[in-house]
């Protein structure tokens, strides 16, 4: 009898616990900063496969894009066009999430442990009459964020995240399992236009896509879509 007593308990402690999270986040994000910044990156995104039909959608060279940056979000697009008729397009998101006892405060500096999720869609061309190759991923992980406050104004952002999920293709009709890692360092100073701030960051992302062949032809084409890339990005911006 006390033994259910005390399941009950917890079980209505951790109901309690979760709405209270939720409120906490919520007032975080209200008070939280909201931007955009112009970004310039480096491409290197490269065949994996050891198939020798395998490497059509190669990318290397520069991209430019947009970004939204959030207090616990970053969605932006990265674009890039090489001499060649190949094109590079990536459309990704990644969010992030820091529970209250995942987070430790020390006067200017905070300390977490964030679970975070990444989304991401990539198009890349090859030669002509070539089928572009388009590819999704959906990818979930955990890791570490330091957050310090040199004084009212400024403060900087560093995180990383490894991420583990699932990336498929329109081409192919098979899933595989792809991994990536998010980082960023980020540096916020607020009024410097006004009520505007500015924000300068670094991001970069290695990410694999392991796009698995069909279930009818996995011996031929298993690795023809599998690519790694690495993408470092310097970007600049406003924020209020």
């Amino acid at each position: 009898m006390h033994e259910k007593v005390r399941r009950g308990s917890l079980v209505v402690l951790l109901l309690m616990l979760i709405p209270m999270e939720i409120a906490a986040q919520n007032r975080a994000l209200e008070r939280g900063m909201h931007g955009g910044e112009f970004s310039i990156g480096m491409i290197d995104h490269a065949y994996v496969g050891s198939e020798i039909t395998g490497g059509n959608y190669d990318y290397q060279g520069v991209g430019v894009g947009l970004s939204y940056i959030g207090n616990q979000v970053r969605a932006s697009l990265l674009f890039g066009r090489s001499g060649e008729p190949r094109t590079f397009l990536d459309i990704s998101a990644v969010g992030w999430l820091a529970p209250s006892f995942a987070r430790v405060r020390r006067e200017n500096t905070t300390l977490s442990m964030p679970m975070g999720f990444l989304t991401a869609w990539r198009r890349t061309t090859a030669e002509k009459n070539v089928e572009p190759l388009g590819a999704t991923a959906i990818l979930f992980g955990a890791g570490g964020e330091l957050v310090h406050s040199f004084n009212e104004r400024a403060r900087v952002r560093l995180r990383a995240i490894p991420l583990v999920g699932i990336t498929g293709s329109q081409i192919v009709d098979a899933v595989g399992l792809s991994w990536a890692v998010d980082a960023e360092a980020r540096f916020f100073v607020a009024e410097v236009f006004s009520h505007l701030g500015l924000s300068i960051g670094y991001t970069f992302r290695y990410q694999l896509w392991n796009i698995n062949g069909s279930r009818s032809f996995s011996d031929s084409v298993d690795e023809v879509y599998d690519y790694a890339s690495q993408v470092h990005i310097l970007s600049a911006g406003i924020w209020f």
